[in-house]
């Protein structure tokens, strides 16, 4: 994730956990804290493809090799989406397990599962978003990514108050999803523009996802490094100061 999509999930972490703290109250805040690691978690596998596919592109297009170039932008977009199935799946098995590793009391404990299962939605999502953002900035095209990143915030702090009056903490979630599927749609406009190069050529191949880690890990593991610290500061928090 590179310093734009990092703040801009910042940003939208702000705004659920200001949202929810004011119109639901402080056990919204708590579970928007409990539940974040999952975005990094997502993040770690999404981080794996989508920016060293960019990379690759990038590397064949300015060596005139335009359809290896094209099929690094294929391998890119099917095998995110089948990182967001992966993503959504596990999360989905682990979930009773992640929730109770909190000692939640039974109240925060419905709360904190309606908002997760909105991040097994979000981790479909994730990995696509990564993919189409960083092949944009690849394609030269910076302008659609910042447009996509400040969409995602303003569709986020204008849905979370008003689904968050109607739903609880489900509008919380749903409004996040939105933000997400509204930052996508809007790089997407980049294929629609006269800037674009990119024509998909899908495939997979173990070389391709060989080549993209070399260069993504690096960033990938950092994910790992922030979940670890999420979940451990949260368990402490939880022991000092009860469910």
């Amino acid at each position: 994730m590179n310093i734009l999509s990092r703040f801009g999930y910042f940003i939208n972490t702000m705004i659920d956990a200001f949202s929810g703290g004011n119109i639901i109250g402080e056990e919204a805040l708590a579970v928007v804290s409990l539940i974040s690691p999952l975005f990094y978690f997502i993040s770690f596998f999404a981080s794996l493809i989508g920016p060293g596919c960019a990379i690759i592109f990038a590397i064949s297009v300015g060596k005139f090799e335009k359809e290896k170039a094209d099929r690094y932008a294929g391998f890119s977009l099917l095998a995110s989406i089948l990182i967001g199935i992966f993503c959504s799946l596990f999360l989905l098995i682990i979930k009773e397990p992640f929730l109770k590793f909190y000692n939640l009391n039974n109240e925060s404990y419905e709360s904190a599962s309606v908002y997760y299962n909105w991040y097994i939605a979000l981790a479909l999502l994730i990995p696509v978003y990564f993919s189409i953002y960083y092949l944009t900035l690849a394609d030269g095209d910076a302008f659609y990514t910042m447009f996509g990143t400040v969409g995602e915030i303003v569709v986020n702090t204008i849905l979370s108050i008003v689904l968050c009056k109607k739903l609880g903490i489900a509008g919380l979630g749903l409004s996040t999803f939105i933000s997400y599927a509204a930052a996508m749609l809007l790089n997407c406009l980049h294929f629609l523009s006269k800037k674009n190069s990119i024509k998909f050529i899908l495939c997979l191949k173990f070389d391709i996802f060989k080549q993209a880690v070399v260069f993504s890990i690096n960033s990938a593991l950092n994910n790992i490094f922030i979940v670890i610290v999420h979940l451990i500061t949260n368990k402490i928090i939880i022991r000092a100061c009860g469910s």
